[in-house]
């Protein structure tokens, strides 16, 4: 992983952490997770699911005009999904496509995930995030947003997240703008 990519990753764990209960309340939360670093985020709550389970979750949006976009998906451990197998460099998520996201109701083609326990009770699944992709969102206020990551086991629940994209979204433009997405 590149330098600025690992910065990256660590200013949108560290905005994780620090914004779920404000994303919630607010719709779009941005932070500048270090105020050194080019980085900004734009953080939104919702709800994991595995099997009978279900948890709160956040989808984090990653821009620093010098890298690419990247987006996280941060789940709590006392959901119950298996993440040992997506954990770290080697996870199956670097190598299989297990992650689908898309507008609620559509379909999308899978694509690679990274995961990572950011502490010790949350574990964040890390994707790249294309500038279309980034303008859709920004051009689709109030729809649900769907993600979809298949466990290794075909006989285990897939995990499935929801994400309400809010009818206001001048954070995730104020985030995504410098990365170019209009």
């Amino acid at each position: 992983m590149s330098r600025s990519r690992r910065l990256t990753a660590i200013g949108l764990v560290l905005a994780t952490l620090s914004g779920g209960a404000a994303a919630a309340e607010t719709g779009w939360t941005v932070a500048k997770p270090q105020p050194e670093n080019p980085l900004q985020t734009a953080s939104l709550a919702g709800t994991a699911r595995a099997g009978e389970r279900s948890s709160p979750a956040q989808l984090v949006i990653g821009c620093r005009p010098d890298a690419d976009m990247t987006a996280q998906l941060t789940i709590p451990e006392t959901l119950g999904f298996d993440t040992d197998s997506f954990e770290g460099p080697d996870g199956i998520g670097e190598r299989q496509k297990r992650l689908t996201i898309a507008f609620a109701g559509e379909r999308s083609a899978p694509r690679l995930v990274s995961g990572w326990w950011s502490e010790s009770t949350v574990f964040t699944f890390s994707f790249a995030l294309s500038k279309p992709e980034a303008a859709r969102w920004l051009s689709q206020p109030g729809r649900a947003l769907a993600a979809e990551i298949r466990p290794p086991d075909a006989g285990k629940p897939a995990l499935a997240l929801t994400f309400r994209l809010p009818e206001d979204a001048t954070g995730l433009k104020q985030v995504v703008a410098p990365c170019g997405v209009r």
